[in-house]
């Protein structure tokens, strides 16, 4: 999958057309060349993908798809994807998550000494 694939799944998830004046102008760049990621399957600057990052509220290593997890098939398909997702949560996001899966521990723990 490329940039521009990646790019594009994350503007339709926050209701922001990929190539659109909007998205332009948050990225810095012209409709055309964001048109030209999608066309040659280039990656953009570090700043651009900084800004794309921003917009949509994920990080630029989701975008740039930099996995460094292991993957001898010891998890399960939903835990990839859930691994994926957090991945691609802003700071904020992940502690956010952090503090709920603290919290559910802490409750299933509490459940099972009962």
């Amino acid at each position: 999958m490329s940039f521009y694939d990646r790019y594009a799944k994350y503007c339709k998830l926050v209701g922001i057309m990929p190539v659109s004046q909007e998205a332009a102008e948050a990225l810095g760049v012209s409709k055309s060349t964001i048109s030209s990621f999608a066309k040659n399957g280039t990656t953009p600057k570090g700043d651009t993908v900084a800004r794309a990052a921003k917009m949509l509220g994920v990080s630029a290593d989701c975008l740039l798809d930099i996995d460094e997890h292991n993957e001898d098939g010891s998890i399960s398909s939903q835990e990839r994807r859930l691994i994926e997702t957090y991945r691609c949560l802003s700071k904020k996001g992940k502690k956010t998550v952090d503090d709920v899966t603290e919290a559910v521990h802490k409750a299933e723990q509490q459940n099972f000494a009962e």
